[in-house]
């Protein structure tokens, strides 16, 4: 019983001083758990530990002008080395697209297929699509803007129109409707706010069915996001 008491205290202790010491040098523990209990036996040295620095507008105007500069060297360089990368994407796509013409004409349809998938992931490797919104409603003010997602085609959704969309038609299953997407394909979608049409036309196309509707606060219309499209391979001939 001596022992769990002594140990219970020192562990305490140490929880103390590792708390007064961080706060005093304007330390912050990560991840530090809710329960003082059990965040004073757990040791100190695990966590990960952000130093808070001085404001810029404190920094004297000589630091401040280094400081500066780095950051401006610093964006020089990295959009230089995205250029660079853009080039080396371009050559690449291109003697891929080669490649593929040739495994076309050989009637190696499964080469072929691989190589179009991996020219078409390297066309959007650099777009940084966001995350499936549900709908648009919440850009409906972007008119004319193109924004990039990453949908999963999905059916049973409500969409309203055809082409053009109202914002708050469902994007996966829009996706889908437009042959943008199949069911269950993930796929980046290019979407572009537009100014809503008079009206909204129903139809059925690819299993999905959409309703009419007037005019609405702001729509927007889906297409894929390749904007040279590879060749269409053609179906492998019959052996005679």
């Amino acid at each position: 019983m001596r022992k769990v008491a002594f140990w219970g205290a020192l562990f305490a202790v140490l929880g103390f001083v590792t708390t007064s010491y961080s706060e005093e040098l304007g330390l912050e523990f990560r991840d530090r758990p809710h329960n003082p209990r059990i965040a004073s036996m757990r040791p100190a040295i695990t966590e990960t530990v952000t130093v808070v620095v001085a404001s810029p507008e404190l920094l004297p105007a000589d630091a401040q002008v280094l400081v500066t500069t780095f950051d401006d060297d610093s964006t020089t360089i990295r959009q230089k080395a995205e250029q660079e990368i853009q080039t080396k994407r371009q050559s690449l796509i291109v003697a891929l697209q080669a490649l593929q013409d040739s495994y076309t004409r050989e009637a190696k349809l499964d080469e072929a297929v691989a190589i179009r998938n991996t020219i078409r992931q390297l066309k959007v490797s650099h777009l940084k699509p966001l995350p499936d919104p549900g709908n648009l409603y919440d850009y409906a003010s972007r008119i004319g803007e193109s924004v990039y997602f990453d949908v999963t085609g999905q059916v049973g959704y409500s969409i309203w129109g055809s082409e053009v969309y109202t914002a708050d038609s469902h994007l996966a299953t829009a996706a889908v409707h437009a042959g943008v997407l199949k069911i269950g394909q993930r796929g980046i979608v290019k979407v572009t706010i537009v100014k809503s049409p008079e009206t909204h036309r129903g139809s059925t196309a690819n299993g999905v069915a959409s309703a009419n509707w007037g005019s609405y606060t702001a729509s927007y219309t889906i297409e894929t996001p390749f904007h040279n499209p590879t060749p269409t391979l053609q179906s492998k001939p019959t052996t005679p």
